[in-house]
C-alpha cells in the first residue's frame, strides 16, 4: 500500500523545485535543530532527512480511477513498458528524502520518484530519481515498483503527466511507502548511491562498500561472478561453491563457466588499459 505525500506531486520528473523557507522543515536550520534535539541513533537524529508532523501534515489515499478497470489501456500501457530500460539518477532540483505522519498517526517515507518518459535520445525509459538521503530501501522500493509495472501489476498507482513536454505515454509514481516513527526508531539501510560504472549491471548500489558487477553465471551448486571494487582499477572472478559434491555434469559446468569468466575478465581488463594508454 502506497499514500500521496502531501504536496509531492508535480509536473516535472521530480515536480516542483524545492525553494525551503529557513524556518521549514526542509531549511537547513530546522534540520539542524531537530535532529540535535533528537536521539542518538534514530531516524529523527539523521539532518538529511526531512519530517513533517504536524497537523496540517495530512495525506489522501490515490483517488484517481484505477486504470485497472480498463483492461484495454492496462494492456497498452504493459505493453508499452513491458522492455523499457530503468535510468537511475540524483535529484537535480535539490529534492529530499520526506518522512511524515497522517492524522491517524501512521508514517511513511518517500525518497524518490519514477517517471515514464522519452529521452533526448528518442528512447522511452523509468527514469528513477533519488532525492537527497535517499537509502538502499527507497531505491529498493522504486525498483520493485518498476518491476511490478513490467508486469502489468499496480498500474493504478500511476498517474498521468500533463505538460506541455509530455505525450500520452508519460506517466508518474510519486508515492510513499510505509514506515516507522523516526522519533523512536532505527534505520539501518545504507544510503542509495547510483552506480558511476558503465559495465556494472546494477544501476544503483546499497551497501558501505560499493562492489560493481559485470556479469554472473552458476546455479545452485555455484555461481562465478565478475567484479570490481569501487576504489580498485581492476575487475576480479569471485567464485562461491555452495556445496562440496558435485556430479560429472555440474562439475562439467563449473569448469566451463570458470574458464569463459577467467577470459572475459582478462579481456575486460585488458580493454581498459588499451583505453587509458
Amino acid at each position: 500500500m502506497t499514500k500521496e505525500a502531501p504536496g509531492a506531486a508535480g509536473t516535472a520528473a521530480e515536480g516542483e523545485d524545492q525553494k525551503p523557507a529557513k524556518d521549514s522543515i526542509w531549511g537547513k536550520a530546522t534540520r539542524r535543530a531537530r535532529a540535535g534535539a533528537a536521539t542518538p541513533g534514530t531516524i529523527a537524529a539523521d539532518r538529511r532527512v526531512a519530517i513533517a508532523d504536524g497537523a496540517d501534515c495530512e495525506a489522501t489515499i490515490h483517488q484517481r480511477p484505477r486504470q485497472s478497470t480498463s483492461t484495454r489501456r492496462v494492456a497498452r500501457i504493459t505493453d508499452a513498458v513491458v522492455g523499457l530500460p530503468m535510468i537511475v539518477r540524483r535529484t537535480t532540483v535539490g529534492r529530499r528524502a520526506l518522512v511524515w505522519r497522517t492524522a491517524d498517526g501512521k508514517w511513511w517515507r518517500k525518497g524518490g520518484v519514477v517517471q515514464i518518459r522519452q529521452q533526448s535520445s528518442g528512447e522511452r525509459a523509468f527514469v528513477l530519481t533519488l532525492f537527497k538521503g535517499a537509502n538502499a530501501q527507497d531505491a529498493q522500493f522504486l525498483t520493485d515498483i518498476v518491476r511490478d509495472a513490467r508486469n502489468g501489476i499496480a498500474l493504478e498507482l500511476w498517474s498521468r503527466t500533463e505538460a506541455e513536454w509530455a505525450d500520452e505515454m508519460t506517466f508518474l509514481f510519486d508515492s510513499s511507502r510505509p514506515y516507522c516513527d523516526p522519533y523512536t526508531s532505527h534505520d539501518y539501510s545504507a544510503p542509495a548511491e547510483v552506480c558511476a560504472e558503465p559495465l556494472c549491471r546494477h544501476p544503483w548500489h546499497g551497501e558501505a562498500e560499493i562492489v560493481h558487477e559485470l556479469d554472473s553465471v552458476g546455479g545452485e551448486a555455484y555461481s562465478i561472478t565478475i567484479c570490481r571494487l569501487d576504489y580498485e582499477e581492476e575487475w576480479y572472478v569471485d567464485v562461491d561453491v555452495h556445496q562440496s559434491d558435485f556430479s560429472p555434469s555440474q562439475l562439467l559446468g563449473f569448469v566451463n563457466d570458470l574458464q569463459w569468466m577467467r577470459a572475459e575478465c582478462e579481456k575486460t581488463n585488458a580493454t581498459k588499459i588499451k583505453e587509458q594508454e
